[in-house]
């Protein structure tokens, strides 16, 4: 219904119909009325559909049928448009990938996907990650016989050989405990229904496991012995019904966790893990409106406590004696941030942190009581802890990610601040988070609060009130709305839609008081900032005022139905995911999961002014005749947190009052649950159902707009050049991207050169050489290809043919700052660039240069970076010069075609390639001398090269080897000598080139050169 763990659906993006108006001939099914009447406070509430209540009633199952079969036959007109932001979605995850392994009691254990499995595969490595994997837990065989699989615990004993997991199969979350033994992989008869939480002791036969109550809450500790099959202890019973219980097992390994826990008042207890026998011990008794948990390090315990800030303090306390007479602050309260979480280590303490409605993450060091945060990049981003199992560490794993950068994961030493880079989330179907902005906006609510937005959209959206806008929020629970990366999103940006997330009063964004003025009889301002925001987005001329589409799921749900009911003139169309629409029959339901545990939410309607206020914003309630938006209502038949017969409900009520012919379907998951599908692939489908929907009611396009997603982003700054003198042609460029000469630098010999970069096309390469070689001047093929791509104001392109004729396009889409210039015999280009004096410092630098091209188009490289370069660093660099007149053997035709595929300093690396290319390209020189007997000429080539390359015993080596078969031995055993003397491997390859025909067949000869070796040592 609505509990704590939320469906992700701020971000599960993705729909269809026909553009708003009913299909022709399909006429929407219309659910009996059978009313029943509920008297609450003397007034009578007369219910129509109470009936679709009755899960196990044929009716309601062909009710719910009826509905799906309307919203396929409303909805076929988008399949292609669904399936093809489907593809677009998987197009864009590593179908085939591996978590970053963590280390655990002497195993590595991590999952991995495999590409068209629905779920991931659970593994470890004893030891060390060269070792053998096991895999321990493979839910895609499990899958094979149900059709929806939930993964709720995985917990391994301390030895490592049994493998405590819990399974629902259902989507009511209905979970079963089993055990498993890893050294025979066979299932143990240790079985439990309905688990909510286990942990176990220390001997690794002791487990504790929290069941749940008819009403799924989790409400009795229960310890036992696995293998035995006897009667379970009951350790420990929470009778009050507001609270849940949890059990769980400290960092340290020293004590088993119990957690008691209402909306508003917690209470914890300790069992040593190594006596699992003892009784559970109290930490501080519950108080009303006390929140407090538990972190244990030995002997002391770091308790996050909202006593005396609303917002959290952290203090400690002794374990032998917990109580809150022994607190001592550690981490006093602060203004503006909230400490949501705690990890402590046996040197430090992180705290999970909220600032500026984003997660943030801090170390403080115990010794010293020094503290400082872990900053990342990009300032609208949030940054999360990963797996930290291990207490006797100095590294704590965490990961960061934002609407544009997928998740980046890093081992960090707490004490050196130094971050190892593990895994960078790959985004393949050619992603480029550059074209995309993020931004932070305020919207001023009704009393005058500003509320926090956060924004994205394409870089090149026009911000003149034009563009369609996806809107989401949640707004419960004091939950925040994370910015976070989802591989669906850019199928909308990319399209041209911009997306946000309102950070509404009622969940956690800025503190527990922004969580107190969105709840109870506060609860309207959720939605009244809800609708400020989208108000906001279309006074800054972000979106357009008739074209705006919102969603929220479960509580967020809740949030949907209520502006949609308030201002439904605001919006274009709806999504409401398994939403909380009947407020008043479920609260009073207190036989329902969650019910009486969320009176401190919403209210308890017993209570007649609570009753009253909730009464005034239930979306069902207020459901009236008029006109409204599209809609459309997702739910899942077996969810256990908002039962499906509320959104039933909603729909059927709806259709009787809507005027409008904007179409209302009802979609319903037979074997889902509160998150929907289980199955990745299904949720991404899902996912494109919705996106399907928003982008055809909001009249989007289906192809995105101007820009197509392009293959290979490569953002740098080039050179093609000629020299009139040689007629060489040449490329050579530098980026922050890696291998960049793999894509942008395109020469043949006596056609032309071309660079092709920005969001690149590397067609323009081979194609443009093909038109020059044609007979096309360069200005006349570059303008063939613009011509003919839709993608060119993202192109940055360059072409020099070989008559010295010059041409360059800068789309107006490439990432500022870009531009180009075109001189005699050369045109510089950049984009991206730290400024917009890169490009004309690159030209002056050529022009006044010495040297051959190489050098003088060094020389352009180096004063681009020395002019600010690109905006991003530097990575790899290249460069390619070919020769004027083709002799008909290309391999010969390269002067120079150089690499530097990574490096910290590409250009001082590219200089020192090229260097010693010349050294090489001398000394071929000389081996063609060689060849024509010209004998003086070798021997200048071969010592011009060592001039360049000094101490080289390779050219040193070859020179002696020659002045042999010119007959000069007596001038080649010094250089042998001087070689062997670097390396005696010198030595033993002589004595193998007679066959090869290098060397004289004379033994004796090749004993005197062999003799100029060194003894061995």
């Amino acid at each position: 219904m609505r509990t704590l763990r939320t469906i992700a659906l701020s971000l599960l993006l993705v729909p269809f119909v026909a553009p708003a108006g009913e299909t022709p001939g399909v006429k929407p099914p219309v659910a009996k009325k059978v009313p029943k009447v509920t008297e609450v406070h003397g007034e009578k509430l007369v219910d129509d559909w109470f009936w679709l209540r009755e899960k196990q009633n044929p009716e309601v199952k062909a009710y719910l049928d009826a509905e799906n079969a309307y919203t396929d036959a409303v909805t076929k007109p988008g399949e292609a448009l669904r399936q093809k932001v489907y593809d677009e979605a998987v197009g864009r995850i590593k179908e085939t990938d591996l978590s970053v392994p963590y280390r655990h009691r002497g195993y590595f254990w991590y999952s991995r996907t495999e590409k068209g499995q629905q779920y991931p595969i659970g593994c470890r490595k004893k030891g060390s990650l060269d070792a053998a994997e096991q895999v321990v837990l493979d839910l895609n065989e499990i899958a094979k016989t149900e059709k929806f699989v939930g993964r709720g615990v995985f917990a391994p004993s301390d030895d490592g050989r049994f493998l405590a997991y819990t399974i629902d199969t259902t989507g009511f979350r209905l979970y079963t405990l089993q055990v498993k033994d890893l050294e025979t992989g066979r299932l143990l008869a240790d079985r439990v229904e309905k688990v909510n939480s286990v942990a176990w002791a220390g001997d690794g036969k002791t487990l504790f496991y929290v069941v749940e109550d008819a009403a799924k809450r989790p409400w009795r500790l229960y310890r036992h012995a696995v293998g035995t099959t006897g009667p379970d202890v009951l350790v420990y019973e929470e009778t009050d019904e507001r609270f849940n219980l949890g059990v769980s097992r400290s960092r340290d390994d020293a004590w088993i966790l119990v957690q008691s826990g209402s909306h508003t008042q917690s209470e914890w207890r300790l069992i040593p893990a190594a006596k699992p026998d003892e009784a559970p011990r109290v930490v501080a008794a519950r108080e009303k409106d006390h929140e407090y948990d538990v972190e244990a390090a030995g002997d002391l315990l770091y308790i996050r406590t909202n006593d005396g800030c609303r917002d959290f303090r952290v203090v400690t306390a002794p374990a032998a004696s917990p109580g809150k007479a022994s607190w001592k602050e550690l981490v006093p309260c602060r203004d503006g941030v909230m400490v949501s979480g705690v990890d402590a280590f046996k040197g430090h303490l992180v705290l999970f942190e909220r600032q500026d409605a984003l997660p943030k993450l801090s170390v403080r060091d115990l010794s010293t009581g020094a503290t400082h945060r872990i900053e990342v990049p990009e300032a609208i981003a949030s940054s999360f802890p990963e797996a930290n199992p291990e207490y006797d560490t100095k590294t704590f794993r965490f990961s960061w990610q934002s609407f544009t950068t997928a998740p980046m994961v890093y081992d960090y030493d707490m004490a050196t601040r130094e971050r190892t880079l593990l895994k960078k989330t790959e985004v393949p179907g050619g992603y480029d988070p550059s074209r995309y902005r993020s931004e932070r906006l305020f919207a001023t609510a009704a009393d005058g609060t500003k509320v926090p937005v956060s924004v994205v959209f394409r870089k090149d959206v026009p911000r003149d009130g034009t563009a369609p806008l996806f809107l989401t929020g949640y707004g419960s629970y004091g939950a925040p709305s994370f910015v976070a990366f989802n591989p669906a999103l850019p199928s909308l940006l990319d399209r041209g839609v911009v997306y946000a997330v309102a950070h509404v009063r009622g969940g956690g964004d800025l503190g527990k008081k922004w969580h107190d003025a969105g709840r109870m009889m506060s609860k309207k301002n959720t939605f009244t900032d809800f609708v400020a925001c989208a108000e906001a987005l279309v006074t800054t001329k972000l979106a357009a005022k008739d074209r705006i589409a919102i969603q929220g799921g479960s509580a967020g749900g809740l949030l949907i139905g209520a502006v949609v009911n308030l201002r439904p003139e605001l919006f274009r169309a709806a999504i409401l995911h398994v939403p909380f629409v009947d407020v008043i029959n479920t609260m009073l339901d207190e036989t329902l999961p969650l019910t009486v545990g969320e009176f401190e939410e919403w209210g308890n309607p017993r209570q007649k002014d609570e009753y009253l206020y909730m009464k005034s914003y239930s979306p069902y309630d207020n459901l009236k005749k008029g006109a409204y938006p599209s809609i459309l209502v997702k739910t899942s038949f077996n969810d256990s947190q908002v039962m499906y017969w509320e959104p039933a409900k909603y729909v059927a009520k709806l259709r009787t009052l809507k005027t409008d012919t904007n179409p209302l379907l009802l979609k319903t998951n037979m074997a889902g649950g509160h998150g929907g599908s289980s199955g990745r692939y299904d949720r991404l489908k899902e996912t494109a159902f919705d996106q399907a929907f928003v982008l055809s009611q909001l009249g989007v396009p289906d192809l995105p707009s101007s820009i197509p997603v392009p293959a290979r982003p490569v953002h740098t700054y080039s050179i093609v050049a000629r020299d009139p003198a040689t007629g060489q042609l040449g490329v050579a460029v530098q980026s922050h991207w890696f291998s960049v000469g793999a894509m942008v630098p395109w020469a043949r010999a006596g056609v032309g050169a071309v660079a092709t970069q920005s969001f690149v096309d590397a067609s323009y390469g081979p194609l443009g050489l093909s038109l020059l070689e044609a007979g096309r001047a360069a200005p006349d093929a570059l303008r063939g290809l613009l011509s003919a791509d839709a993608g060119r104001e993202v192109r940055q392109v360059a072409m020099i043919d070989a008559a010295g004729r010059v041409a360059a396009h800068t789309g107006a889409s490439c990432i500022e700052a870009a531009g180009h210039h075109v001189g005699k015999d050369y045109s510089v280009q950049a984009n991206m660039m730290r400024n917009a004096t890169v490009w004309p410092a690159m030209a002056r630098a050529f022009e006044t240069a010495k040297g051959d091209l190489a050098e003088r188009m060094l020389a352009a490289l180096d004063a681009a970076e020395a002019a600010g370069g690109d905006i991003r660093g530097k990575q790899s660099a290249a460069l390619i010069v070919v020769s004027g007149t083709p002799t008909g053997r290309p391999w010969q035709d390269r002067v120079f075609d150089l690499r530097v595929e990574d490096s910290v300093a590409p250009l001082p690396e590219l200089r020192r390639l090229v260097t010693l290319g010349r050294a090489y390209n001398l000394m071929n020189e000389g081996d063609l001398a060689v060849e024509k007997k010209d004998d003086a000429g070798a021997l200048k080539a071969y010592s011009a090269a060592q001039a360049i390359v000094p101490g080289s015993a390779e050219m040193t080596y070859w020179t002696a080897v020659s002045l042999v078969g010119m007959g000069k031995v007596d001038e080649a055993l010094p250089l042998f000598r001087k070689t062997f003397a670097i390396d005696r491997s010198w030595a033993e390859l002589t004595s193998r080139l007679p066959k090869a025909g290098l060397l004289p067949d004379d033994p004796a000869l090749i004993g005197r050169i062999v003799a100029q070796a060194p003894a061995a040592r």
